[in-house]
């Protein structure tokens, strides 16, 4: 008799949740203030690697609860 896993609320099943951080895009943009002058660069989001995903962290990348 095997008992069916119920899948995790939080990611769907899925195991991963889109970057809170970078909103899914993987990039954010850096700004640098220096002498009173401003400079943005578009850099790779250090919360998911710049890949727009992370592991979820309710079912730690299972899919299930």
């Amino acid at each position: 008799m095997s008992k069916e896993k119920e899948r995790c609320s939080r990611c769907s099943g899925g195991g991963e949740i889109t970057c809170p951080g970078c909103g899914g895009d993987g990039k954010l943009v850096s700004v640098n203030e220096e002498k009173g002058e401003r400079s943005s660069r578009i850099v790779n989001c250090s919360g998911c690697n710049g890949s727009g995903v992370r592991t979820c962290g309710s079912c730690g990348g299972s899919g299930e609860k």
